[in-house]
């Protein structure tokens, strides 16, 4: 047996389909009347619902404008430079960069021991060799 619906159920339904429609991004609330306050350069998303900000991974706040510090244990789960014992964090804004501790220097995201130093290594060892035989002279050739 089908019944109908009693007229307050009715207008109470409208009233919840009506104020509760998806509002178009950037809009939230009754009647999609609220605009988001999220700085939307460093966020994903705001609810349409209640206005809520879901921020971009290297912002936080409620209205995504806060920099997080990536370089501090609390900043991220990990520090992204600790697994590089020959690097420092720097904290950018919206960033971060990992900076070769002195004496090392950037070979595809590692820090690695200056090329420099074995570079003069292998000159200090050149002069050695030479300075090790004696001069040939050219009117014995």
């Amino acid at each position: 047996m089908y019944t109908v619906p009693d007229e307050k159920f009715y207008k109470l339904s409208l009233f919840y389909f009506h104020t509760f429609q998806a509002c178009p991004v950037g809009t939230f609330g009754a009647n999609c009347a609220s605009s988001c306050a999220c700085n939307t350069a460093n966020t994903v998303s705001c609810s349409n619902v209640d206005g809520a900000c879901t921020c971009n991974s290297f912002w936080q706040g409620g209205d995504c404008t806060t920099d997080v510090n990536e370089c501090t244990p609390t900043g991220s789960a990990l520090n992204p430079c600790a697994l590089n014992t020959h690097s420092t964090c720097v904290n950018l804004i919206g960033s971060f960069q990992c900076q070769c501790k002195p004496g090392f220097e950037d070979n595809a995201g590692t820090c690695v021991g200056k090329t420099a130093q074995f570079d003069e290594l292998k000159a200090a060892f050149m002069i050695l060799i030479v300075n090790s035989f004696p001069a040939v002279s050219h009117d014995h050739l």
